[in-house]
């Protein structure tokens, strides 16, 4: 049976691309922000903990859409029909 022939599955699948969308897309924003705390901090003098924050949540979430992926891989793995195994 295939993600397309199962509903819920396919909910399931239509979810966690959704989420992972969505965490790139936050990645995307954090890191926009990041680079003009970066190019601020040229200008205005180092803001280091602003900074530092920045950088953690964009690491926080780059392992989320990573992880989404890992599952996604995992769990399409896991519905692949097995190979024919010979028996002698």
């Amino acid at each position: 049976m295939s993600v397309a022939d199962d509903p819920l599955e396919a909910a399931v699948a239509d979810r966690l691309a959704r989420a992972a969308r969505a965490a790139q897309d936050l990645c995307d924003v954090l890191w926009e922000v990041l680079h003009g705390e970066l190019s601020d901090r040229a200008r205005n003098g180092p803001r280091a903990q602003r900074v530092a924050d920045l950088s953690e949540r964009v690491a926080d979430i780059s392992s989320t859409v990573a992880a989404l992926a890992r599952d996604a891989a995992l769990d399409e793995a896991l519905h692949e029909p097995s190979p024919a195994v010979e028996t002698s």
